[in-house]
């Protein structure tokens, strides 16, 4: 067993980012609308990354969350 972190020390904040996004891609790859919503929450979580305060997750969740329920008219 490993005791030891998950991630090294080196690593700042905002790598738990993409990683955050990259494990909702994994759990949510059961049905389309799950897809869309990791894709587009993770990839504006991405490019949102320079906003002030971390806020580049909190947009990218919001994003995300708006996509997949959109999606849900859309791939009907």
């Amino acid at each position: 067993m490993n005791d030891g972190p998950a991630l090294p020390a080196s690593w700042s904040v905002e790598c738990a980012i993409p990683l955050t996004f990259i494990g909702l891609r994994v759990l949510a790859g059961k049905n389309k609308h799950g897809l869309v919503a990791a894709v587009v929450g993770g990839s504006v979580a991405v490019a949102a990354i320079g906003l002030p305060y971390h806020l580049g997750l909190l947009v990218g969740t919001a994003s995300g969350i708006a996509a997949g329920m959109a999606s849900e008219g859309w791939l009907e």
